[in-house]
């Protein structure tokens, strides 16, 4: 009889023992878990600066690119103005 009792109590220390195992991976588990939603996070924040910047940087490409063509319509115009006045000096 104290045989049964020592083997049960030796299987209750081994479950003891590893339901404590598993408890500890669980918490390791949920930090890591926990770990990676704040990366997440974090990287959420990121992107959504880097998509701002990246909208901003676009709007002033197509500032620059509308001021640039402006600015080439009129020395188009003044290199034909140019032309006509030299021409017309030519015929003078």
């Amino acid at each position: 009889m104290q045989h049964q009792v020592s083997v049960i109590a030796g299987k209750e220390d081994d479950f003891q023992r590893r339901l404590y195992e598993r408890e500890n991976e669980i918490k390791m588990l949920r930090q890591e878990n926990q770990n990676f939603r704040e990366q997440m996070d974090n990287q959420t924040q990121i992107i959504s600066v880097k998509s701002t910047e990246t909208a901003e940087l676009t709007e002033d490409i197509q500032t620059l690119t509308r001021e640039n063509k402006f600015v080439n319509q009129e020395f188009t115009k003044a290199t034909q103005a140019n032309e006509f006045l030299k021409r017309q000096n030519e015929q003078l």
